[in-house]
């Protein structure tokens, strides 16, 4: 048998777990976890966030993981990426590479466990170099979903790749944006931004968003990650999408939702200075807010990169709205 047949061999041979009171004929009786971590990774390398067979992990394989697990259970099953990163060592073509100095499992760990002690996980070269060719990528990519998913849901996870293939791309399109001076109105650039999808693009925004924020609120800090890839922050509009079509990243900050609904409501505001300004009203006796109050003139939290900084003019209109909103409160 070549390298080729024996791979494709492999793939359709996976080790799962086929109790059926576990599973049903969605999975073919069978544990999916395998099979969506596969479908993850070939996303990853055709979008460019994994370049190596030594694949460490990070939010964008948590966040695709789940993506398509969602599809297949909703949210009425609740499971962890761990599972196939560590039992995918049963594989042939999976090598868990530990930290040095760290001991072996001999146990199924939690996310945060196996990330203590793991460096990456290890994908036999041959396997990577095949799953690097976009014609080899959509055959495997036919056999994971023939092997492992009824057809309805087959057809769910090719629409759920296609989302993802497609949100990627407007994540980078964006992105290029920054290297170009900013202007507020793209409601002429029909070409670059009207067109897309609103799934594509509520996606392709969030994730550079969150990405450049690094998960975190920039009013109160707060950065939480469940072990099912949700995130604690939204990825917030300065002047929302609908005004100007504006998914330039400097028209965006990571807020958690209680500070993007205020945000959106004008309970507070953010200056040139990218201090906050807290609303008068937030003092009234029926209100009960923790925390924002010391947060008054204070810097918000900024990216690291200043060129992600929330930009000038965004943030003046704004201001502008929110002293128009307050100037209508005192009437």
């Amino acid at each position: 048998m070549n390298i080729k047949s024996s791979i494709y061999s492999d793939l359709v041979n996976l080790n799962r777990d086929k109790n059926p009171n576990n599973w049903d004929d969605k999975t073919k009786v069978g544990a999916p976890h395998k099979p969506i971590l596969l479908l993850s990774i070939l996303d990853g390398i055709e979008s460019g966030w994994i370049t190596s067979n030594k694949i460490r992990f990070n939010n964008s394989l948590a966040e695709t993981f789940f993506d398509y697990w969602k599809k297949i259970f909703n949210e009425e099953r609740e499971t962890t990426i761990a599972r196939p990163l560590y039992h995918m060592k049963r594989e042939p073509f999976w090598t868990l590479i530990y930290k040095k100095g760290e001991k072996e499992f001999t146990y199924s760990p939690s996310l945060g466990s196996l990330l203590k002690r793991i460096e990456c996980f290890e994908l036999d070269e041959n396997f990577f170099q095949l799953m690097s060719k976009p014609s080899e990528s959509k055959k495997l990519r036919y056999l994971l979903l023939e092997t492992y998913f009824s057809d309805e849901v087959a057809v769910r996870l090719t629409k759920t790749h296609e989302l993802i293939s497609q949100s990627y791309s407007y994540s980078k399109a964006i992105l290029s944006l920054v290297a170009q001076p900013f202007y507020l109105d793209h409601n002429n650039d029909l070409e670059k931004f009207s067109f897309v999808k609103k799934p594509i693009r509520s996606k392709g925004f969030s994730r550079v968003i969150r990405h450049i924020f690094n998960d975190t609120c920039t009013v109160c800090g707060n950065r939480v990650i469940t072990p099912n890839g949700n995130s604690i922050v939204d990825a917030a509009h300065i002047i929302p999408w609908s005004d100007y079509k504006n998914d330039d990243p400097r028209n965006g900050i990571s807020l958690c939702k209680s500070h993007h609904w205020m945000f959106d409501n004008f309970m507070f505001t953010i200056n040139e200075g990218h201090e906050l300004q807290v609303s008068k009203y937030l003092n009234s006796s029926k209100n009960i807010i923790s925390g924002l109050e010391e947060k008054r003139n204070k810097k918000i939290l900024l990216p690291d990169n200043p060129d992600y900084y929330p930009a000038i003019d965004a943030i003046l209109l704004h201001n502008k709205r929110f002293k128009e909103a307050h100037d209508s409160w005192d009437r």
